[in-house]
């Protein structure tokens, strides 16, 4: 689950490119020292990483969707009234 306070659009975009470099990091990682391998701070290989990262991702992508979608209807409701009461 993303951190609650990345709700808003901007913040969650912010959210989605930062998870979308730590993705792109993890990739040249896996293909720069293998896919096998791993950080020595770390214990799982850089595939396993890549997953959940990709997982991070995956769950930022959503929010930043949902923000999207939720001001857009704040949008559209805002113009309907707008027009109801000209």
């Amino acid at each position: 689950m993303s951190d609650p306070k990345y709700r808003e659009t901007d913040l969650s975009r912010d959210h989605l490119i930062e998870k979308i470099g730590k993705v792109l990091q993890t990739i040249g990682e896996g293909e720069r020292f293998g896919w096998n391998n791993h950080h020595p701070n770390r214990t799982i290989d850089n595939l396993r990483e890549l997953r959940g990262k990709w997982v991070d991702l995956k769950e930022a992508y959503a929010d930043f969707i949902n923000d999207i979608i939720l001001e857009r209807n704040k949008e559209e409701r805002k113009k309907r009234k707008l027009e109801q009461n000209n």
